[in-house]
């Protein structure tokens, strides 16, 4: 596969036998939280204040699989795996 630009990925994923391959752009950390959307800029404030899965999902009046999806989602954006990394960088 060629060089890709700075701060995008590539990976393959096998769906029913058929592959596929997908592009994802990582922001770095001189971007910040601008490239979340207001959603996960409000679940990053609330993971900030130190609220449990549970205790944001009933806030924002979303499920457990949705909220995991979107917390893995901002993840994915800002390059990090884990909510201590997360909140570890810079805002």
């Amino acid at each position: 596969m060629a060089e890709l630009p700075r701060g995008l990925r590539a990976y393959e994923v096998e769906l029913d036998g058929v592959r596929h391959l997908v592009f994802e752009h990582v922001l770095d950390a001189t971007e910040g939280r601008r490239g979340l959307s207001q959603a996960e800029r409000e679940i990053v404030a609330l993971l900030e204040e130190g609220l449990s899965d549970r205790e944001i999902g009933l806030r924002r009046g979303v499920t457990r699989s949705t909220l995991t999806k979107q917390i893995q989602s901002i993840f994915r954006k800002l390059g990090v795996s884990s909510r201590r990394e997360l909140l570890a960088r810079p805002r």
